[in-house]
């Protein structure tokens, strides 16, 4: 993939933290622009917004970072943020995490089905960590980490009334094995907590559930994540299958803007998808 032309901004943030090298566009991440590069010698992933969503969505993750960081999640570190109101760009730089992208063992022919039912019990217990973790206090006199408010503004639809009425946890908001690092059968790294925020967990967890279905996982998988969550939270959550696939249209609304004809497919497809009970 070509490089693009870059802020100079980003050019002396990375120059300022060493010798660069190897400096690549990667693909992966719907919402920015994503590079892989070596700074003496050491990996780094540098992730770029332009416009004001896209900006948005960077400072946010760069906000988000250290906190969770010092929560022992497992997320990058934060190296550098940049933010240019002027030329239009948001950057930040972060450690490269190690593993490989959960996607990948689900691109395996044939597919190994034990694998990917422990590494859906697995991103249950994870996500379920996740839920219960308590970072710092973040400074959000806008809004921008309140995501029924997020999801309030991405779409004239009024949110799902269960989103509005359960206890608020931190939530990934894009959570699936798109966003995860493995090495065997633990995962090492959450990524892209651009849309991250506190909020319903049944946000997570119905994506999750979407995502499973919409990746045609094995039958076995879905039921192990229930397992490594816990199906009683779960339920608590106000699950049914009344309720899940209005959450998660209402969670693809928010990105239709970007892809307007590939999520109108997914939404027309999530009509037709059996929810399984709890």
């Amino acid at each position: 993939m070509t490089l693009p032309r870059l802020p100079l901004g980003l050019i002396e943030a990375l120059s300022a933290l060493g010798r660069v090298t190897d400096l690549a566009v990667t693909t992966g991440g719907a919402a920015n622009l994503t590079l892989f590069a070596r700074v003496d010698g050491a990996q780094v992933a540098v992730k770029v917004g332009v416009g004001d969503e896209r900006r948005a969505r960077v400072r946010r993750e760069a906000t988000l970072l250290p906190l969770l960081r010092e929560a022992h999640l497992p997320v990058a570190g934060l190296l550098a943020f940049v933010d240019e109101p002027e030329s239009g760009f948001s950057f930040l730089v972060m450690d490269r995490l190690p593993g490989s992208n959960g996607l990948d063992a689900l691109q395996v022919r044939p597919l190994d089905d034990e694998v990917v039912v422990e590494r859906a019990r697995a991103l249950g217990r994870l996500a379920r960590f996740v839920h219960s973790t308590t970072i710092a206090p973040v400074a959000d006199p806008e809004g921008q980490f309140d995501l029924v408010a997020q999801l309030t503004r991405s779409q004239p639809e009024p949110v799902p009334t269960v989103l509005l009425n359960h206890p608020v946890a931190l939530v990934h908001g894009d959570l699936g094995f798109h966003n995860t690092l493995w090495s065997e059968r633990s995962c090492t790294g959450l990524l892209d907590w651009e849309v991250a925020g506190f909020g319903p967990p049944l946000v997570d967890v119905a994506w999750a559930w979407w995502t499973f279905a919409f990746r045609s996982l094995p039958p076995e998988a879905w039921p192990a994540y229930v397992e490594g969550y816990g199906a009683g939270a779960i339920g608590a959550f106000g699950w049914t299958p009344e309720v899940v696939p209005a959450v998660v249209a209402c969670l693809m609304r928010r990105w239709r803007p970007g892809a307007p004809e590939a999520w109108d497919a997914r939404l027309a497809a999530l009509a037709g998808l059996p929810v399984p009970e709890v």
